[in-house]
């Protein structure tokens, strides 16, 4: 009896040692299965009305939180989670797509809505639950960052390559290591860009590239734009320039356009001639209004009487130019006459045109002394003289013209044709078939020779009409007087004798 009760206590007090010692080991199991504190979440109608965890923590940067805040949050990693689920009827238990994942999102019905439960394992569920966003956002940036068509790389402190996506591989690849040789030193640590230029060994093309860097510690990311359209539609605009460049310097009209900013950018060596400002003064690109004043100081343009006046004229000249409507001519006390024109240019750009027309104007008064002198020996001839154009019209006449048939106004000449004048003439004289002849004759420009007929006036005087062709298809018409008809005569007798 006494060796039944001792073997009794020795397998108690065994088991009891080995319950102990194997107690830890349980524990730890239990606890690693054991659901972590729960991330509770009350929702309402309009959106999430309570939280186990601070708003701003669960939705940084994001007001009040509605249900499909609250779908967008945990959706990812339970895909069967839909908007309709957040109005259960019954408790909803949704698991995770990933099959390692533990976790579990039940929502239960409540009076005012619903609430969501998130249970996690080892560790908090939301904190669980960030992990698992973060793993997702660091994917996806990756993905984007693969699949970017601009060239990113970073260069570790000891200047070798760390990180490259494809797109840098391929520009490596294609230009033999080159971009590998760049080191820190080679680019700018600010904020603007620096830009590089790569030469392809195979193809010898050039590839101009915007490179932006940020020093971040040990690492230095860069960022690669490839701008070589930019660069050469630049170098194309710059060829354009100066072929326009070359094109203006052989005008002899001055040439200057200013930008939209009323910035000088560009000027031709007539202007320099034309206005003797200096060319280091126009290279400085000075604005619209500093080259107005010292055209003014230079006496290049007529002195204004009032400049307050002549300022305000400036801007109204500066808004007809950009209208493509400003034309001005300029008497300068050197006795020159400029054109000065504006033209509107692409982008709000403005074009001046300087012309030097004191041989044009001079030319024209010159013309218009001999016109005049010509029309003061006309008015001195007795005989009525009367010259048509090719095509019919009026170009001149003499005082004695207009006493026999009447005065034509100079602003309707333009208007009064060969076809006006007969009619006067057929209604002030008796009939006679020149008329069409003559009608004819001035609108016919081949085989014209002099010829003459009578013409017998109303008054009963008798007119020699002589039509000759001059210069030009124009015609000269006479009409002199060489008698009275005889019963005219008779009748002035009778009058004179009574």
């Amino acid at each position: 009896m006494e060796l039944w009760l001792e073997i009794a206590l020795s397998v108690c007090v065994t088991a009891c040692v080995a319950g102990f010692l194997m107690w830890p080991a349980r524990a730890q199991a239990q606890s690693l299965r054991r659901p972590a504190p729960h991330l509770i979440l009350d929702l309402d109608e309009s959106g999430l009305c309570a939280a186990s965890i601070s708003k701003d923590i669960l939705f940084p940067n994001t007001g009040d939180p509605k249900p499909s805040d609250i779908v967008t949050l945990f959706q990812d990693r339970f895909p069967d989670l839909t908007l309709s689920s957040l109005n259960p009827s019954a408790s909803i238990t949704f698991t995770p797509h990933d099959p390692e994942d533990h976790a579990k999102l039940i929502i239960k019905p409540t009076k005012t809505g619903c609430r969501v439960v998130l249970q996690d394992y080892d560790t908090t569920g939301f904190e669980r639950h960030q992990i698992h966003r973060l793993t997702r956002d660091c994917a996806d940036l990756k993905r984007i960052i693969e699949k970017a068509p601009y060239p990113i790389w970073t260069i570790e402190s000891n200047t070798q390559i760390g990180y490259g996506n494809p797109a840098f591989h391929a520009l490596s690849n294609d230009n033999a290591g080159r971009i590998h040789t760049m080191n820190t030193s080679d680019l700018s640590m600010t904020t603007r860009p620096t830009r590089i230029k790569i030469v392809n060994d195979d193809t010898a093309q050039h590839h101009w590239y915007d490179v932006t860097s940020a020093q971040d510690g040990a690492t230095t990311p860069h960022y690669a734009l490839d701008v070589s359209p930019v660069v050469k539609a630049e170098i194309a605009q710059r060829n354009f320039v100066q072929t326009l460049t070359k094109t203006f310097a052989q005008l002899s009209i001055g040439l200057a356009i200013f930008d939209k900013n009323r910035q000088l950018v560009l000027f031709n060596p007539a202007l320099i001639d034309l206005t003797e400002l200096p060319a280091e003064f126009l290279s400085a690109r000075p604005n619209l209004l500093a080259v107005f004043d010292k055209l003014r100081d230079n006496r290049i343009m007529p002195e204004p009487k009032d400049y307050g006046h002549w300022r305000e004229k400036l801007a109204v000249l500066v808004a007809a130019s950009a209208e493509g409507t400003y034309t001005e001519v300029w008497n300068l006390p050197t006795g020159s006459t400029y054109r000065v024109s504006g033209r509107p240019h692409p982008d709000g750009a403005i074009a001046f045109l300087f012309e030097d027309i004191s041989a044009e104007i001079s030319l024209t008064r010159k013309f218009r002394y001999e016109l005049d002198l010509v029309h003061s020996v006309f008015d001195t001839i007795d005989t009525a003289v009367v010259v048509f154009s090719a095509s019919g019209q009026l170009l001149l006449s003499n005082e004695s013209y207009g006493v026999l048939w009447g005065h034509v106004d100079e602003t309707s000449m333009n208007d009064h044709s060969i076809l006006d004048a007969s009619k006067i003439w057929q209604t002030h004289c008796a009939p006679s078939p020149i008329w069409g002849d003559l009608r004819e004759f001035v609108m016919t420009n081949n085989n014209r020779t002099d010829w003459d007929a009578e013409i017998k006036h109303q008054s009963g005087q008798i007119f020699q009409c002589r039509v000759s062709p001059i210069g030009g298809g124009a015609t000269l018409i006479l009409f002199q007087e060489v008698g009275f008809a005889p019963s005219a005569k008779n009748h002035s007798l009778l009058e004179v004798t009574s």
